[in-house]
């Protein structure tokens, strides 16, 4: 019984912090795109990727937006995630 809950809260924990992980990486792109210096959208565009890549269970619409428009104004920029997805379409 004692490790049956050891266990649970564990789980618990872990997965409360992968929510904040990813949370604080898109937050970071959040504002870095919003800030509207597009010189900063590759930034913006890494941080999105890496939580993407990181924690797919997590993608929200919100992250999709805000990283389309950082991808569109870098077309030359190709992330892991967009190889990726370039990949599984052929």
């Amino acid at each position: 019984m004692k490790y049956g809950l050891l266990l649970i809260t564990i789980l618990v924990s872990v997965a409360i912090n992968a929510q904040e992980s990813y949370s604080t990486l898109t937050n970071k792109a959040l504002q870095t795109v919003k800030s509207e210096d597009t010189t900063n959208y590759k930034a913006a565009l890494t941080l999105f990727d890496d939580a993407f890549v990181k924690y797919p269970d997590s993608i929200n619409g919100t992250g999709l937006y805000y990283a389309s428009i950082a991808a569109a104004s870098q077309p030359h920029i190709q992330t892991t995630r967009t190889k990726l997805l370039n990949t599984s379409h052929r």
